[in-house]
């Protein structure tokens, strides 16, 4: 079984075409295999490309756990370069349907293994302000809950200890049934920083759904009209522009890292 490695600011993912390859495996139980980074391939998880009836092609991602995940903005710019250059050499905009609709991705340069795309993120409804008491910090800390196709706890953390980032993550699942990504957002020489830490996959080097829900909060937070927000992770930096009806537009690079062959007769256990 053929696979290719692509990553967007570091946040990356092991794709299988199933377009023309019909594979018969268990993604759930394969994704952890795959994503270990000591005995796999290494990854934040996979994502299968599919025909689809709505789109160009369908969008299947399953998190590092196995768990499967709605969306992902980087993944979903890496499949459009894919399929733009696999599919549809020509085409300047490639529709790649998701579990949280139809992504219109413009793909603005892409030399083959480097791509530059920009995705239409939807219309980003206002979040919720949460004020919630928490064991590991002995008191009480604001956060933001909001939904970017998936939901995500936005923490400002200019006054947060590091240390204290994976117990706050874990007591925020606890809080909101597991379903949360958390992103601990500070203001530094003018730059903002972040740290993601994704459902089923840990603490990542970026995320593009992450990068939206930050500039929506501080969109919000700031009551501005507009908002255009480098935000730099420490795989790299996303650009996330808010127009004045509440649009996001993720813009970043992409880029081919390896592809190789995986032979699934040595893993029966992850056939279906």
């Amino acid at each position: 079984m053929k696979y290719i490695k692509m990553q967007g600011a570091g946040n990356d993912y092991v794709f299988f075409d199933c377009i023309e390859n019909k594979f018969d495996f268990n993604p759930e139980r394969l994704s952890p295999l795959v994503s270990d980074r000591s005995s796999g391939i290494g990854a934040d998880g996979i994502i299968l490309i599919k025909n689809s009836n709505k789109a160009d092609c369908f969008m299947d991602i399953y998190n590092a756990d196995g768990s499967r995940a709605r969306m992902c903005g980087n993944g979903v710019r890496c499949v459009a370069q894919y399929y733009q250059q696999t599919y549809m050499p020509n085409a300047k905009v490639i529709d790649v349907e998701t579990l949280s609709g139809v992504k219109k991705v413009k793909i603005l340069s892409n030399d083959g293994i480097k791509a530059i795309s920009s995705v239409s993120m939807g219309n980003i409804l206002n979040p919720q302000k949460f004020d919630a008491y928490f064991d590991c910090l002995n008191g009480r800390m604001e956060y933001y809950l909001i939904n970017v196709g998936n939901i995500h706890a936005v923490c400002f953390a200019n006054e947060l200890v590091q240390e204290k980032f994976s117990h706050i993550v874990d007591e925020l699942q606890h809080k909101h049934n597991n379903n949360v990504n958390v992103e601990f957002v500070k203001e530094e020489n003018k730059m903002i920083k972040a740290r993601v830490f994704e459902r089923g996959s840990g603490e990542t080097l970026a995320c593009g759904t992450g990068a939206t829900a930050i500039v929506r909060v501080i969109n919000y937070v700031n009551n501005d009209l507009t908002s255009d927000y480098d935000i730099c992770f420490p795989g790299g930096t996303l650009n996330v522009k808010i127009d004045e009806y509440k649009n996001a537009v993720l813009t970043g690079e992409s880029m081919l890292t390896c592809f190789g062959e995986i032979n699934l007769s040595n893993y029966n256990y992850f056939k279906r």
